[in-house]
């Protein structure tokens, strides 16, 4: 009677090869995802976690330093007013761009003229002439082998020089009409060139005085007192504006963006049919952003009792009345005193209306704003994103470590397991943490990455003292991360050991082959009995 074991036994053996072969590739396959999908879900859910929290966007604000951006902007525009004066009362730049045409001109002609005549190759000749002439046997006894020789070659050389200097000579004979006009020409041109340049350097002191009498003026020890008093100022606006009032506006704006479903509800976001311009009747997109308002009074302690002061007009003029060695303290005094009243919030309209906003009685304020169009479109689909994005960045985090457990629980042998393991750990967060240095260079010098966006001065104050700290808010957490991951990735590729040797079968092998020697040896003990 056959053996059925046996004969399945067989069919198995016959099999395995080609279902180990099939397991292999999906696990190369699943490998080579999970070292793209692991890093891009991980760092997805990373950013969408920052960009949806309030205290992101606030620790940016407060490690700006926003008065002294403030201070240099200011201090940018007073040197911009005083090049305005100096072109208006010099016309310095005008003056020196036609400063340079006279001295091209003149170069111009130095050099047509030394061409017609010959000059650079005349006084070659004559240097050559005098210094032969002046030569002696004394000088050169070990170049001729007598000092008759040397006299012979020294006529010779002689005669030859001055036969070239006579045929420049008569050259400059047979052009003497040319060569003097270009001569006259050049004489001219250098008196242009001389008075030009002394006009240029009496322009350049009376641009040097103007500069120092706004250097010695009220204005000029103003911006030198406000380096000093620019700290002071940036903690308290930081602990009690920017940490409060103005996170609870962010963290309410970033919930009305992440809230597409509810805004739709309540009537933020609406779709208008009646579109009279368009011949289909498309509905039209209509947005509504709630209003952000931001009050400068704070609560304060005075005395023991607890009470409502105005940040710039009290607080300040407190903390700066305490700083010692101001050069211009009352003028500073006054200048916060006066911020509350309707001609200080008038002067601070002009500023805040550049960004849509505006302060009356303390409050700063953006108003409840209607979007239509492609803004409004574009909006929508911002807060639809952002809407998914709340949950996602759960999603994504929960996927990448899936694919993780997946790629490690798959039937594989583990050391083949613990290699591929490591590798989407290590080779990825490699990559991004040489990426996040360069974010962090490109944002210390932006001039040299972005040099068209930066040629506006304004632009690139502004952006030296905040997009470095953005990026720096964006990258060290992500260098964190992945540094984390490399760390884990190289102590698990550490912990896998070298690979074995070349004809040493692997502790896996081992024991394979020593489960197949006692299955053996029982099959021989079970023989005799049969």
């Amino acid at each position: 009677m056959p053996d059925n074991n046996s004969n399945n036994t067989s069919v198995e053996s016959a099999k395995q090869p080609g279902a180990g072969k099939f397991r292999s590739i999906v696990f190369y396959a699943l490998a080579i995802k999970s070292l793209i999908l692991v890093p891009a879900f991980l760092l997805l859910s990373l950013l969408i976690f920052l960009l949806t929290s309030d205290a992101f966007y606030t620790s940016i604000l407060s490690r700006s330093d926003l008065v002294s951006t403030f201070v240099k902007a200011k201090k940018w525009g007073m040197d911009a007013r005083i090049r305005e004066e100096i072109e208006d009362k010099t016309q310095l730049e005008s003056f020196r761009r036609e400063y340079e045409k006279i001295k091209n001109d003149f170069e111009d002609k130095k050099e047509f003229f030394a061409r017609l005549n010959r000059t650079v190759e005349y006084d070659r000749l004559e240097l050559q002439r005098k210094e032969l002439s002046k030569l002696s046997w004394k000088k050169a006894p070990d170049v001729f082998k007598s000092e008759d020789e040397f006299k012979k070659y020294r006529k010779e050389e002689l005669g030859r020089l001055d036969a070239l200097i006579d045929e420049i000579d008569a050259y400059r004979k047979d052009n003497k009409s040319e060569i003097s006009q270009a001569e006259d020409d050049l004489d001219d041109a250098e008196e242009a060139f001389e008075d030009s340049r002394k006009l240029l350097e009496e322009k350049d002191e009376q641009a040097r005085r103007i500069v120092l009498s706004h250097e010695n003026s009220l204005t000029g020890k103003i911006y030198a007192d406000l380096n000093t008093v620019s700290p002071v100022l940036t903690r308290e606006l930081n602990e009690r504006i920017i940490d409060g009032p103005v996170k609870d506006e962010i963290g309410k704006f970033i919930s009305f963006m992440t809230s597409y479903d509810e805004q739709v509800a309540a009537g933020n976001v609406y779709r208008n049919p009646f579109n009279i311009n368009i011949p289909s009747f498309q509905e039209r997109v209509r947005v509504v952003v709630p209003e952000i308002r931001v009050s400068l009074w704070v609560e304060d302690e005075v005395n023991g009792i607890r009470q409502k002061r105005h940040l710039l007009s009290e607080i300040f003029v407190e903390k700066i009345g305490a700083i010692p060695g101001l050069k211009t303290k009352d003028m500073f005094v006054n200048l916060f005193r006066f911020s509350e009243s309707g001609m200080g919030e008038s002067v601070g309209r002009s500023y805040l209306g550049k960004a849509g906003l505006s302060i009356r009685d303390g409050v700063i304020v953006m108003e409840r704003t209607e979007l239509a169009g492609r803004t409004a479109r574009i909006m929508e689909k911002a807060m639809i994103a952002a809407t998914y994005a709340r949950y996602a960045k759960y999603a994504l985090a929960a996927a990448a470590l899936a694919l993780l457990v997946v790629l490690t629980a798959y039937p594989t042998p583990a050391r083949k397991k613990r290699i591929h393991v490591s590798r989407v750990l290590i080779y990825p967060s490699i990559a991004m943490l040489v990426l996040t240095a360069g974010v962090i260079a490109a944002s210390w010098m932006p001039e040299r990455f972005f040099p068209t966006m930066m040629s506006d001065p304004l632009i690139n104050i502004y952006a030296g003292e905040i997009l470095f700290v953005l990026c720096l808010h964006l990258a060290l957490p992500v260098a964190a991360l992945f540094g984390l991951l490399l760390a884990a990735g190289i102590g698990l590729r550490i912990s896998t050991g070298p690979a074995p040797a070349d004809g040493v079968p692997s502790d896996a092998v081992k024991q394979e082959i020593g489960r197949a020697v006692a299955d053996s040896g029982s099959a021989g003990q079970e023989i005799p009995g049969a």
